[in-house]
């Protein structure tokens, strides 16, 4: 990112049509994580050295400048609809004119800014919180996170080192009041975009795409099986449910993208948090890259997702106890697209093995829900658990369905499991331990006497 592209900026302010979105930003490089909303602990293990770590954060950067730069327009209406919301004013014409130009010209400035922060290449260290991940706003060298800085370059010195000596780990988008969300106000920047600067990470990788899944196979942990996938997509729900069926929408491009990763162990990214499930058992499903499930550019459209499949125990003896439906923020990239937050609702049916909940959802054993906040102050970020206890079974069939509102992207969701041991075989293995206690004791007191 030049500093020409940088500058150009000052003259293409208010010409929203200069800043049609031409290219996505490859999501594999882009590391914006919206600040780790997702509950539970987050461990990380440190993949390659120092220079590898400044690297990666430096073309974030360069990635995040060019979204700044061309999603402009739309933010700033957004910037001065905040303000003059904040202020509980009501602006005319001219008013508006006017804060536009102050919030374009601070907007310049902190983009300069930010392009010489990432240059420097100098980065804070978490050395606060052992074995997670978590936003340091300024670290124990005195090097703050890019919006620590954007907000020292802008006078604010004295309330970062507030921030620092008394909530020096928190999370951007964690206040819709408070002296980040102040400072956001007359930054020239959103707080989604302030949020967007922040580094995210890589979702695990898929063991298969839905381009196969819908048609055969399955996949696999210890535990569980994953199989017979169906996948169907429209712009209202009778049109996704008209397409769902075996083999999933006709686009074999739209499902060569998504794909399913499984485990029963705490996924570590390679470039540091990790995804922390309820469960142990889990299906991360959905799209790694830009575009995802679902990608709507016009506000108020809505583009719906319907997606079922079938999840056995593989072993004697186990069974599913609990079902979950998660998303985590970290993981979730949502792109905003010009105008006003996306809004996102996914609901998953957790049904009796081979009822599909798509077509009858009333017979549901559990209903898991999670839907995004909209507002003001509040992004389109889906994040949280819904978990259900179900009465021991060895098979469910899981119905998911989401509802994207534009304009937005949503990339993935989960559902983890609890396995555990059948009742029956958990009573019998207390009886044989028991019989197997008894000799012990009796060899025992054999030998003291």
């Amino acid at each position: 990112m030049h500093r020409a592209a940088i500058v150009c900026l000052a003259f293409l302010i208010g010409s929203p049509g200069a800043f049609a979105r031409s290219t996505s930003p490859d999501a594999s490089e882009l590391r914006s994580a919206f600040l780790l909303r997702a509950s539970g602990a987050d461990r990380v293990a440190e993949a390659g050295g120092g220079r590898q770590r400044q690297a990666r954060l430096r073309r974030h950067f360069e990635l995040v400048l060019s979204v700044l730069i061309e999603r402009s327009p739309a933010s700033l209406t957004t910037a001065v609809d905040r303000l003059e919301q904040s202020r509980d004013e009501q602006w005319d014409a001219n008013q508006r004119a006017a804060w536009r130009k102050k919030l374009a010209t601070a907007r310049l400035t902190q983009l300069e800014r930010l392009q010489r922060y990432a240059r420097r290449g100098l980065f804070p260290f978490n050395e606060h919180v052992a074995g997670r991940a978590v936003p340091v706003f300024v670290d124990n060298y005195d090097t703050a996170c890019a919006v620590g800085h954007l907000m020292r370059e802008s006078g604010w010195k004295e309330v970062v080192a507030l921030i620092q000596s008394t909530n020096n780990l928190v999370y951007v988008t964690d206040r819709d009041a408070g002296p980040v969300a102040q400072w956001a106000l007359t930054s020239g920047l959103t707080r989604e975009e302030a949020a967007l600067i922040q580094p995210a990470y890589e979702p695990p990788p898929f063991n298969s795409n839905l381009a196969q899944l819908t048609i055969a196979g399955s996949v696999m942990t210890d535990d569980l099986e994953y199989k017979n996938f169906r996948i169907g997509r429209g712009a209202s729900q009778f049109d996704a449910r008209i397409s769902y069926s075996t083999g999933g929408p006709n686009d074999p491009n739209y499902l060569a993208q998504l794909g399913v990763a499984v485990g029963d162990y705490l996924y570590v990214s390679p470039s540091g948090p990790s995804m922390n499930t309820l469960h142990d058992e889990w299906a991360f499903i959905g799209g790694g890259t830009v575009g995802g499930m679902a990608s709507l550019q016009q506000p108020s459209t809505e583009q719906w997702i319907m997606l079922s499949y079938d999840v056995t125990t593989r072993k004697a003896g186990r069974v599913i106890a609990a079902a979950a439906l998660e998303s985590i923020a970290i993981f979730n990239f949502n792109y905003l697209f010009q105008g006003p937050p996306a809004a996102i609702s996914v609901t998953s049916y957790a049904m009796p093995l081979g009822v599909d909940g798509i077509l009858a959802s009333n017979l549901a054993l559990a209903t898991l829900s999670l839907s995004s906040n909209q507002g003001p102050q509040s992004g389109p970020f889906l994040h949280g658990i819904d978990n259900a206890e179900l009465s021991p079974r060895t098979g469910l069939t899981i119905s998911t369905v989401i509802k994207l509102t534009g304009p937005g992207e949503f990339t993935s969701f989960i559902n983890s499991f609890a396995v555990v041991p059948e009742p029956a075989s958990l009573t019998m293995a207390s009886i044989i331990g028991l019989a197997a206690l008894r000799p012990r004791k009796r060899s025992t007191a054999m030998a003291q006497s």
